[in-house]
């Protein structure tokens, strides 16, 4: 996935919560701060993830390791109102920047090297974020393997059709959005919709056409309470193969405990129309270890995913500071 915050985090990673009015939009101030995060899954051991350094009640900085070395570290910049407007990676000369109309956020730019490659127009309806518009720059007929980014806003697409990916698709041209739909402070549902423009190439001729993704993910959660919400680089922390239930881990107040999508693929040329459809359901569960932390904030989060037979398993642990 390009990482944020993507990042999934991410990823995003870098993203979105609305607050309600009564609280400060992107300031991360939770009761319990992680000082750790680590995971493992099907095939390695538990490993370091990501480790957190902070200021007082401003968490300034994280390493994000690979392999049991720090890998890269992003940094963290606030306003005099303590929100969070900028992350830095410097060792790969990527920022995000976080933009407010007001209270309210307006937008989200991510550089690399110098140039404008991606920005997020948020829409509101009331107090909540009801969309998010993604624009991406400096297309050049790129294909959808991006170049790897720590910071990138643009979220992965996950292939999930063995009929559409046996061939390339060039885009010249995008439209990519996700509408929120609330229930409190938890975001129950999400319509993601992508549209590339350009040419499909069969193997053999190139033709003209269009590629839609369409994905509606309905979200459930417990009552207990999430120690990523409010932090939108936070989808860099729980990191399922999915992007969108990524924005759900630090968009919404309590803890994921269920994600159920269904999503469509097809690429039109005036040729040929090639489609496919299916539905996936994610599963979170949560130890709580209820002597350190009153049993409010998650000390593991089990994930898994069964497709075709095959289950993909993963654990994500939280290390907090007393």
């Amino acid at each position: 996935m390009n990482r944020f915050f993507i990042g999934f985090f991410i990823a995003i990673m870098a993203m979105f919560l609305c607050l309600k009015k009564s609280k400060k939009e992107n300031v991360y101030k939770p009761k319990k701060q992680i000082a750790r995060v680590l995971s493992s899954t099907n095939s390695t051991n538990k490993q370091m993830a990501q480790a957190m350094t902070w200021d007082d009640k401003k968490l300034s900085k994280i390493d994000h390791y690979y392999n049991g070395s720090i890998s890269w570290t992003e940094y963290y910049t606030y306003d005099k109102k303590n929100r969070i407007v900028k992350a830095d990676d410097y060792g790969n000369n990527e920022t995000v920047e976080y933009k407010y109309d007001g209270k309210n956020l307006k937008s989200i730019e991510y550089t690399k090297n110098g140039q404008l490659r991606e920005t997020i127009n948020v829409t509101y309806k009331g107090n909540k974020i009801s969309r998010l518009e993604y624009i991406e720059y400096d297309y050049n007929k790129s294909t959808e393997a991006n170049e790897e980014k720590h910071l990138s806003l643009m979220p992965e697409i996950v292939e999930k059709s063995d009929i559409i990916s046996k061939a390339g698709f060039y885009y010249d041209h995008e439209t990519l959005t996700i509408d929120l739909e609330w229930d409190g402070d938890n975001i129950v549902k999400t319509i993601y919709n992508r549209v590339l423009s350009g040419e499909y190439y069969n193997g053999e001729i190139y033709e003209s056409g269009t590629k839609t993704y369409n994905t509606e993910s309905t979200y459930t959660y417990d009552k207990n309470t999430n120690p990523i919400y409010g932090f939108r680089d936070g989808v860099y922390i729980l990191s399922p193969d999915t992007y969108t239930s990524r924005i759900m881990a630090s968009y919404s107040k309590n803890n994921l405990t269920q994600m159920t999508e269904r999503w469509s693929i097809s690429i039109v040329t005036n040729n040929q129309t090639l489609s496919d459809s299916g539905i996936d359901t994610y599963n979170y569960s949560y130890t709580y270890d209820k002597e350190f932390l009153t049993g409010k904030y998650p000390t593991e989060v089990l994930y898994t995913h069964t497709n075709n037979g095959t289950t993909t398993m993963s654990t994500t642990y939280y290390e907090y500071n007393n």
